[in-house]
């Protein structure tokens, strides 16, 4: 400040507290004093620059943490992507009346058993979708076409990260294999009746149910380990 003398001569006078300020003259001199000024980052964070040293996390370190959270894993999103496509079809069947469109399956599925009852010795004989053996007459349904166990299992194979080419292929041997089955099955039932017509109930409502779906578990598997 003007009028101000230094009680060191050769050295200025600081404006801070009266305190000299010191000056670089070679090696071994002490380092220049400067004042503390406030950074970008300290002007971002809204920090004052004495608060430099203190441990403040940057922005950055927030994104780094958001993106190191912990993903779900495949088995997870599959898992996901099954159980909505599998509400997704079910709610288009009940929306289009499934039921009501597959009367031409339940006759082809009640004249193909029955012709293969027949190769057997059975009696029986088809008329639309009933089959009559005997004094019983058993009505093939929509159930018994299984659509709603395909249903599943194009659900799954749709699910299951694989490729469309394979999905197709997966949905397309199913329909065959398992309508082959399906048509073992009522040929079966057929001669139950005919045979034994107090285990019919049984063999159809517990058996045959519980092996179909065995069928179709292992057909799933089978497909997962030819697309891996």
């Amino acid at each position: 400040m003007p009028g101000e003398v230094s009680r060191y001569p050769g050295m200025p006078v600081s404006r801070y507290a009266g305190a000299p300020v010191c000056q670089s003259t070679g090696m071994g001199s002490a380092a220049p004093a400067h004042r503390p000024t406030d950074s970008p980052a300290h002007r971002l964070t809204g920090l004052p620059s004495h608060s430099r040293d203190l441990d403040v996390p940057s922005p950055l370190v927030y994104t780094t943490a958001l993106m190191d959270r912990p993903r779900l894993s495949e088995a997870q999103r599959f898992g996901i992507r099954f159980f909505i496509l599998l509400i997704g079809f079910s709610v288009l069947a009940w929306v289009v009346n499934l039921p009501n469109h597959l009367a031409l399956p339940q006759r082809w599925l009640a004249s193909g058993a029955t012709a293969l009852a027949n190769l057997v010795g059975s009696p029986s004989s088809a008329t639309r979708s009933q089959i009559s053996t005997g004094g019983l007459l058993i009505d093939i349904n929509y159930e018994c076409t299984g659509v709603y166990v395909l249903l599943i299992l194009f659900t799954f194979l749709i699910a299951y990260p694989a490729s469309w080419r394979s999905r197709l292929a997966g949905a397309a041997v199913g329909v065959v294999a398992l309508s082959i089955v399906n048509v073992l099955r009522i040929s079966f039932l057929v001669r139950v009746a005919e045979l034994q017509p107090a285990l019919f109930g049984y063999m159809h409502e517990y058996v045959w149910q519980g092996l179909f779906l065995i069928l179709v578990i292992a057909y799933a598997m089978t497909w997962v380990e030819h697309v891996q």
